[in-house]
């Protein structure tokens, strides 16, 4: 397995305009742990986008949330698109503001999580997400194949694969 560990880092602004350093655990509260991914497509659909001359974007660096809370990995509706990603099914989902919410299923991504080294070809739900400063959630689908601790105290997220 290999672990890779982020400690949260930043600056903040008290209500006198002051500039100061934020405590790890506070940025841990405030934004959740969050890691670096890349985005990308699978082998096979590169493949399948050159043979039929369908263009292909490069590869993206983005932020990725865990969320212990969702079921299904996510990644957001407008970065899926912009893909040209292929809708496989249209999945029904909740989430703490909706019910049923109809969302589609997007094949044929590449998803490196970028301290780890580690590239899997996964299958997202797309939602609407870029306005939370992200863009995939990684669920317990992916959680499931590792190892996440959560160290509020020392402001910190280890997670392994």
């Amino acid at each position: 397995m290999t672990i890779a560990t982020y400690r949260y880092e930043g600056e903040g602004i008290t209500s006198e305009g002051e500039q100061i350093k934020l405590r790890p655990r506070d940025i841990l509260i405030n934004t959740g742990p969050r890691i670096h991914i890349q985005i990308d497509y699978s082998d096979y659909m590169k493949k399948l986008f050159t043979e039929r001359a369908i263009d292909i974007i490069e590869s993206r660096k983005g932020m990725a949330l865990i969320d212990t809370g969702a079921t299904k990995s996510c990644i957001d509706l407008e970065l899926a698109q912009d893909f040209s990603f292929p809708v496989i099914d249209e999945v029904k989902m909740s989430t703490p503001s909706h019910s049923n919410y109809t969302s589609p299923l997007y094949s044929g991504i590449m998803l490196d999580i970028t301290a780890m080294a580690k590239k899997g070809y996964v299958e997202l739900l797309g939602v609407e997400i870029a306005n939370q400063g992200i863009d995939v959630i990684i669920g317990r689908d992916i959680l499931a194949m590792g190892l996440l601790v959560y160290n509020g105290v020392d402001g910190t997220c280890a997670f392994a694969i």
